[in-house]
Formats: C-alpha cells, structure tokens, sequence
C-alpha cells in the first residue's frame, strides 16, 4: 500500500515542452505516494497554450491572466495554492523545466520535516545569503495556507520567503542533495557555465537546465537527464557508458564545488530582499 497521498503544484509559462516531460516524469517515476498533481499556468494569453495531453497527466489545470502589478512566480503560487485541497498535509512545489527522476527525497525530507516539526525544505540558494530555492521544495500544505503572505514578493523570491520564515520562526531545512546551486567564483576561472550555477544533481537525480541555454536543447537536455538519474529514462544515442562516464564528470563537478575556497567560509551571511 502507497503512503497517504501528496500534493504536487507545478507551475509554468512559457516551458510547455519541459511541463510535459516533469508530467510524464512524476507519473513514471514518483511511486511511494499517491500524488494529486495541480499546474498551474499563466502563459496562455501570449501564446502558450496548455495541450490536452498535458491536461490528461495532471489532476487539474488552472490557467491565469498574466498580472501587471505582481511577480509572475508569486501569482502562480498564490493561486495556485488555493486549488490544493486541505486533506494534503505535504506539498512538492516544482517548477516545470525542473524534472525529478525518484520520489525518495521527497520521502525522506517528509520524514524530517515530521521529526523536526519543520514546515519547509529546500536547497540553499545562494550560499552568502539567507535564501530558499522555489524550484523545487517539500512543503507543509496547512503552513502555506496560514501564511500565504510567505508569496507575495515582488524580487528576490529566493530570500524573501527565507526571510518571512526566519521571521515567524518557521523550521525550515535544506535539502543537501541538490546543494551547491551556485558556482564559487573562484571556481568560474576554470570552469565555463553560462549561467554561473548548477543545473543538474546526481545525489537528487534532478536537472533544471533551461532548453535556451542548450545548444541541442530538448536533446542534449534529455542525455544530461539520463546522466543525473543513473539510468536511460529517455531513448537518446547514448550508451550506458556514455551515461556512467558523464555521471562520474557530474560527481566530480560537485565535488570540486564544495571543497573550493568560498568567502563564505569567512563572511557572514547577509539578509536581502525584505520587500
């Protein structure tokens, strides 16, 4: 018998192709507990359109008018919030471009978070600063829905809903295994990244990688997707050496990240991104 059942809230505009795979992903992949998926999308109005075949992976599908005054990632969680029904004690917030290939973790940081009556974890974003990746994160449904201000930011997400939980003293923990998100500085001489952080995580068997910024784009995203779970989830051209080969260069990028001379090891923690 499964666990009792979670709730998944996915949020997209324009990463259509990417939604679809994270959807075939949980379905495939996610199988400790019974999962009630919610996207929510405020795309449609320039152009990006929510297919019937995305529509019949998900539970239920909220598309929103794009606002003006508010953060588009604010507006999706906000609203997407009230479309989780009450009985889901824990949530997975998921960005749509973010594909997680196992649902252990999410077992695992449920487990701690009961332990340690915390009501949130997610990575540490930024190391110099208090910060709280959105992309992926396991959450307390009846925490979020007391507190749906924890939201509303208009910049710097990340640390702002750090900082709200800092403030009303919420427990919150950081999922290690997808950990460092950011490249050391000293760490960019030497090693070339178009975005200065990381995209994929071997011990979380997750990748985040934008299609914009791969040359082969969805491709090349699915063989990096192959080497961050440990298996061939999706048919490419490569062979399992090419995968065991790619996953030993991704263990040592990850290595070499966490042992690099950080100024954090020597300055103190900042708090940004109050408002």
């Amino acid at each position: 018998m499964k666990s009792p059942s979670v709730a998944v809230l996915v949020r997209v505009h324009q990463r259509t192709q990417d939604l679809k795979v994270c959807l075939e992903v949980i379905r495939k992949y996610w199988k400790i507990y019974d999962y009630h998926v919610v996207v929510v999308s405020n795309g449609v109005k320039n152009g990006y359109e929510i297919s019937d075949e995305i529509r019949a992976l998900a539970d239920k599908v909220i598309e929103l008018e794009p606002l003006e005054h508010i953060s588009g990632s604010s507006q999706l969680l906000l609203e997407g919030l009230e479309f989780i029904p009450d009985q889901f004690k824990y949530a997975v917030l998921l960005e749509a471009d973010t594909w997680v290939f196992s649902d252990k973790l999410i077992a695992q940081y449920i487990r701690l978070m009961q332990a340690q009556k915390a009501v949130w974890a997610s990575a540490e974003w930024i190391k110099k600063v208090h910060s709280l990746a959105l992309d992926f994160a396991v959450v307390e449904t009846r925490f979020l829905k007391n507190n749906p201000n924890i939201f509303k930011f208009k910049k710097m997400p990340e640390s702002f809903v750090c900082n709200y939980l800092r403030s009303c003293r919420g427990r919150y923990l950081f999922i290690s295994e997808c950990m460092p998100v950011h490249f050391p500085k000293f760490m960019r001489l030497f090693y070339d990244s178009k975005t200065g952080r990381m995209h994929s995580f071997s011990r979380a068997q997750m990748v985040t990688h934008h299609l914009e910024d791969l040359d082969g784009e969805m491709e090349e995203k699915k063989n990096l997707a192959n080497i961050a779970a440990g298996f061939k989830a999706f048919n490419t051209g490569q062979t399992p050496s090419d995968i065991r080969a790619g996953r030993l260069r991704l263990k040592l990028v990850e290595l070499a990240m966490k042992i690099m001379p950080q100024s954090r090891w020597i300055k103190p923690k900042k708090t940004q991104g109050m408002d």
